[in-house]
């Protein structure tokens, strides 16, 4: 009895992850794009179509279209060589909206691209292993459940000795540590095990209640980096200001050993980020260097190393 339940509970298992493997996601369209453009504003995306036509920029970027499969058309900025027109692609980057010969448009600018045809047999592959492992670890677990003896019970033993003393209750965990206030909230921990990394940043600036903004991260981990914008995000590893002026999703600074480095997201014409008064691309990466000042619109920031 209990094996037939045992199988029945394993082959509902196999259909529902099989299907699910199986479903093909389907790729944003520009529609969707457009129809909700406020809330994509500023945020990473990924469009996948074909190459119609190139662009004449009048600043530095190069531009084409790029029309999805259901004949909608989004233009797409980039600082890498143009795509081959009838090329099929699958484009990452942020979505904003900006000026192009004397007009208003909304535009993707590019991250990274790679060929659509690429991408759906990798996605098929994916799909395959992930099926085929599933199949093994129904087997395995079959094996193993077959194979297993009854248990047989435990023989009782009287009591030897002094009765063990009762188990002292631990405490709860400390609650988390959030600084929040109108213009900035911290989430952070209480655990004395936290680590703090060398260097900090001194407020200039926008922020109110903070004299500086130390580096904190758990004891193991290995990857150091933070991020900053209006948007919430991720305990230790996100500075979140809430100034109208700074974008949802600003910069990332990235600490390695003794290396400080910082990546911009932000749109350099609507809310950008400067070093030392100098703007920065969009996507642009720079090394840092003890006393530089990183504004972010009323966010000021001195490095301390």
């Amino acid at each position: 009895m209990k094996k037939g339940y045992l199988y029945f509970l394993l082959a509902i298992l196999f259909f529902s992850l099989t299907n699910s493997a199986c479903e093909q996601q389907a790729s944003m369209s520009v529609q969707d794009l457009l129809d909700d453009r406020e809330n994509f504003i500023d945020r990473i995306i990924t469009i996948e179509g074909t190459v119609v036509r190139h662009i004449d920029d009048e600043r530095d970027f190069k531009s084409y279209l790029l029309q999805d499969r259901y004949g909608q058309v989004v233009t797409v900025r980039t600082i890498k060589a143009l795509p081959a027109i009838t090329d099929n692609i699958s484009v990452n980057g942020t979505f904003n909206e900006g000026m192009m010969g004397g007009s208003r448009v909304f535009y993707i600018s590019e991250i990274n691209r790679r060929s659509a045809a690429f991408f759906m047999i990798d996605n098929q592959l994916l799909l395959m292993l992930f099926a085929a492992l599933i199949v093994i670890m129904i087997i395995a677990l079959l094996v193993v459940y077959l194979k297993k003896p009854e248990p047989k019970p435990a023989p009782v033993i009287p009591p030897v000795g002094p009765e063990p003393k009762p188990l002292t209750p631990q405490p709860d965990p400390e609650p988390p540590v959030v600084v929040d206030n109108p213009t900035i909230k911290i989430v952070g921990t209480s655990d004395k095990t936290i680590k703090v990394l060398p260097g900090k940043l001194e407020v200039l600036s926008g922020v109110e209640g903070q004299k500086e903004l130390k580096f904190l991260t758990p004891p193991n981990s290995r990857i150091h980096e933070f991020t900053f914008g209006r948007n919430p995000g991720t305990s230790y590893s996100h500075f979140q200001f809430k100034s109208p002026t700074v974008s949802r999703e600003q910069a990332k600074l990235i600490i390695s050993r003794n290396d400080f480095s910082l990546i911009n997201y932000a749109n350099e014409q609507s809310n950008p980020t400067q070093i030392n008064g100098e703007k920065m691309d969009e996507n642009e990466s720079r090394s840092l260097k003890s006393g530089d000042i990183i504004t972010m619109g009323e966010v000021s920031l001195r490095l301390i190393i």
